[in-house]
């Protein structure tokens, strides 16, 4: 099944959770939402459908999860034992940083 973004439809942003539930169709295997104005990204299981039909979380339209940031890959080369010499020249990508808060729930630690 496809997932969707919601966020909290209160109107005060109070903290409160909302819903926190593992099932394997969310992405990382788990939703966390609250009244804290962050978007989560779930499945449709029965728990978000009631939430929905009850009005207490709404579906976010027309938004994607936030891209990441462009990082160019950075040349090495390597050289013989002499340096006068180019052996060979390769584009490594750097690692990604950060990541996205999938879930809507807060960052693990190391992340």
């Amino acid at each position: 099944m496809a997932t969707f973004w919601v966020e909290s439809a209160a109107k005060e942003q109070d903290g409160k959770v909302i819903l926190w539930e593992v099932h394997p169709g969310h992405p990382d295997g788990e939703c966390f939402i609250a009244n804290d104005g962050i978007k989560a990204e779930v499945e449709e299981t029965p728990a978000i459908k009631d939430l929905l039909a009850k009005g207490l979380i709404k579906k976010v339209s027309n938004w994607d999860k936030p891209a990441m940031p462009v990082q160019k890959p950075k040349t090495v080369v390597a050289t013989d034992e002499d340096e006068d010499e180019v052996v060979a020249r390769v584009e490594v990508a750097p690692a990604p940083a950060g990541g996205i808060n999938r879930g809507g729930r807060p960052p693990r630690r190391g992340q």
